[in-house]
């Protein structure tokens, strides 16, 4: 009789351990909260506070990464800025594994031919910075302009979008003229120019 209530007692913990991780994997986040949360964030990486910043990224994070659909969008902002902060406080290998994490996101959209998040990623890599990462953002650039030449028409706004912030990225890279190419394809694709 015993040995039946040890095995009832473990069938029931096993079913509360199921239950609760199927409720955790479903749980939504409040997103306004979560928007607030990396705004607060970004003004203290703003103001050089990058120790608050980075708690605050951290905690981003830690919220996007608890529920099974994540908005890779927010995560990709967090980790970036979480990114910016460790560097700026002297901890650049945690900043570069975060990094190479984005740009895994990055890569991923690609090749799942996610159109509507590399629009979200082409928003955030219009202003942000990616310091000792940028080589790799740019190399990721360098594949979506690639990807983009197959999908999209070359006088979008999407492409000339795509050609203008891989300059940019270039540019941080001192790699001036080839930047200055890109620029200027990109004034000839407005105008209504083909590519070269």
């Amino acid at each position: 009789m015993e040995g039946n209530n040890s095995i009832v007692i473990v069938l029931a913990l096993v079913l509360v351990v199921v239950v609760c991780l199927l409720l955790f994997s479903r749980r939504k986040i409040d997103t306004a909260a979560l928007q607030r949360q990396l705004s607060d964030a970004h003004i203290a990486r703003q103001r050089g506070d990058h120790e608050q910043a980075e708690i605050l990224y951290r905690r981003a994070i830690e919220t996007i990464d608890s529920v099974s659909d994540k908005d890779e969008s927010l995560l990709c902002t967090a980790l970036n800025g979480r990114a910016e902060s460790l560097e700026r406080i002297g901890k650049r290998p945690e900043a570069e594994q975060l990094r190479a994490r984005m740009v895994s996101i990055f890569q991923d959209a690609i090749e799942k031919r996610r159109d509507d998040f590399l629009m979200d990623i082409d928003y955030l890599c219009t202003n942000a910075e990616f310091g000792s990462s940028t080589s790799e953002v740019a190399n990721f650039y360098e594949k979506l302009l690639a990807y983009r030449e197959k999908t999209v028409p070359q006088t979008s706004d999407v492409f000339i979008n795509t050609v203008s912030i891989y300059s940019r990225l270039l540019r941080t890279l001192g790699e001036n003229s080839v930047a200055d190419e890109l620029d200027a394809h990109a004034v000839k694709l407005r105008q209504g120019g083909k590519g070269v």
